[in-house]
């Protein structure tokens, strides 16, 4: 199911940055768990989607997709006896083999150390390491991929290895406000194409797409890390589809979006709680918008 975020015109196509100095830590950024609510429902009007969620001890385990009355695809997250996430499957709902699998493991530590993805005619394992304020996926091969991070662990920017010249070459760029929010994100798909670049505002109100994502003993998530490599849209809300992974890297929620296409405004309404219960989408003249239930 796609999502009606996609009206947001090319200002969806991108990722990276630089930091700024001194940042604060991931640690420091995180919301009380007290705190927190969990989405429940979203609903896409103007393409009458929704989708419902189901939690075991406020974990996300079943992600059920609807469009209209009829029930698509099942979305299964699968833990093992640690609490890590060690797989997600999407299954359309008339079928029993998932359409889409990707499965994790980690080093004793708790951190990522493979990602094997199956679907859409792929099906490959990258193996990540970490050393020096670096991740590296796939290290020592042709499709060697370095995630450099600053001192307060955030991914600032990442390289891509080219046999030809034995060198990574940077194709992503980040940067940060105090929150941990990206501000500006750049990127190039490959060493000859120019940067593209994206600035972000953002509203001082609680991000709810938490749910869908891992956080890692290190501080990141495994959306962030799968969002360096994927070449995702990065626009806004897409809620739990991997077309907008930069809304992982955010405390808060994107307000705006400003390439050089244009300005992309998002207008939300508030619970008490500071959390959305409704986003218009850029663009749609109001006609588009989701609303969002939470428990």
């Amino acid at each position: 199911m796609q999502s009606p975020i996609y009206i947001l015109l090319s200002c969806l196509i991108l990722l990276s940055c630089s930091s700024t100095d001194d940042p604060i830590t991931q640690e420091e950024n995180e919301d009380p768990i007290a705190e927190r609510q969990y989405l429940t429902a979203f609903t896409s009007v103007g393409e009458t989607t929704t989708d419902t969620l189901v939690y075991a001890n406020n974990t996300l385990i079943l992600r059920k997709e609807y469009v209209g009355d009829f029930l698509d695809y099942n979305h299964h997250f699968i833990y093992n006896n640690s609490g890590e996430l060690i797989k997600i499957s999407k299954i359309h709902s008339t079928s029993t083999f998932p359409s889409r699998e990707t499965t994790y493991t980690y080093y004793s530590d708790g951190n990522l150390k493979t990602r094997h993805f199956v679907g859409y005619n792929s099906d490959y394992t990258q193996t990540f390491t970490y050393r020096n304020n670096a991740i590296y996926i796939d290290e020592g091969t042709t499709n060697a991929i370095r995630m450099n991070l600053n001192a307060a662990g955030y991914i600032v920017s990442a390289d891509r290895f080219y046999d030809d010249v034995q060198d990574f070459i940077n194709f992503i760029n980040f940067e940060y406000d105090a929150n941990g929010n990206v501000t500006v994100a750049s990127q190039r798909f490959s060493r000859n194409d120019p940067y593209r670049t994206f600035n972000y505002t953002f509203d001082d109100k609680l991000n709810p797409l938490f749910v869908f994502d891992y956080k890692l003993p290190n501080g990141l998530t495994i959306k962030q890390l799968e969002a360096v490599d994927s070449h995702p849209n990065f626009g806004g809300y897409s809620p739990g589809d991997d077309d907008n992974l930069i809304v992982y890297f955010n405390k808060n929620n994107i307000s705006s979006v400003e390439s050089a296409d244009g300005i992309g405004t998002f207008n939300f309404e508030y619970n008490i709680e500071n959390y959305p219960t409704k986003i218009v989408l850029p663009h749609s003249n109001g006609d588009a918008y989701l609303t969002l239930m939470y428990q």
